[in-house]
């Protein structure tokens, strides 16, 4: 990452504050020139947490924000700020439809190896299989090696556990595509990928920021790299 384009904060120093202020410097005293730059920040909380930090750097002045968005909400709808439409990417499931959904799997999965299959269990177990499939898909990973992933005397127990993932390897893929959905993450993913080539193609001429982000999954790194190199990334 270009050295003229990284900042740091120390750590005994209230981040939300000092950003603000540092900001507000930047623009100095043009209203516009505020309220044209955009921040990326990891999540919904932040950027509260920023407009309070403004608030209290104007000393009660309401100001023109800047465009504050996050990048780690897997729900964050404006993290085009319009541009989705061009991006052509399909609308998520809804959480409370995705568990619905994965517990009717589940429970059938049960029923078909022989076992009870009460649905308020398959409704938790559906709730943490799909904070696993998120997981996976935050770290663009996929199922492809688990059949040899382990080996010796725990193979067997290990089988019993990859049987019960077809219900992500094979049956969900079917499912979404009936729905006409994707992922929560995987569409988080799909709109970064999109951003990144797009603000390569075509980088924005006012200040980008991202801040508070450490770039911890494969899909924010990338995202911090172009954002690095473009005119004003910081």
């Amino acid at each position: 990452m270009p050295p003229r384009s990284l900042f740091t904060i120390a750590p005994d120093r209230p981040f939300a504050d000092v950003l603000a202020e540092g900001l507000l410097r930047r623009a100095e005293g043009k209203p516009l020139a505020l309220a044209q730059m955009r921040v990326l920040l990891p999540s919904r909380r932040a950027i509260r947490a920023l407009r309070e930090a403004f608030l209290r750097a104007s000393g009660g002045v309401p100001l023109l924000l800047p465009n504050m968005q996050a990048i780690g909400d897997v729900d964050e709808e404006e993290l085009l700020l319009g541009m989705a439409e061009q991006a052509d990417i399909p609308p998520a499931i809804a959480p409370s439809r995705r568990v619905l959904l994965l517990a009717t799997l589940i429970a059938k999965f049960e029923r078909v190896n022989g076992r009870p299959a009460l649905f308020e269990q398959a409704v938790q177990l559906a709730a943490e299989l799909a904070r696993f499939l998120d997981d996976v898909q935050r770290e663009e990973c996929d199922f492809a090696d688990l059949q040899g992933l382990v080996t010796g005397e725990l193979a067997k127990h290990w089988e019993i556990t990859v049987n019960f993932l077809q219900i992500l390897i094979h049956q969900w893929p079917q499912i979404l595509e009936q729905e006409g959905r994707i992922d929560p993450v995987q569409r988080r993913n799909l709109m970064l990928g999109w951003l990144v080539e797009y603000w390569t193609a075509n980088p924005p001429a006012t200040p980008v920021i991202a801040a508070g982000t450490t770039g911890s999954t494969p899909a924010t790194a990338r995202l911090l790299e172009v954002i690095s190199r473009l005119p004003q990334g910081m």
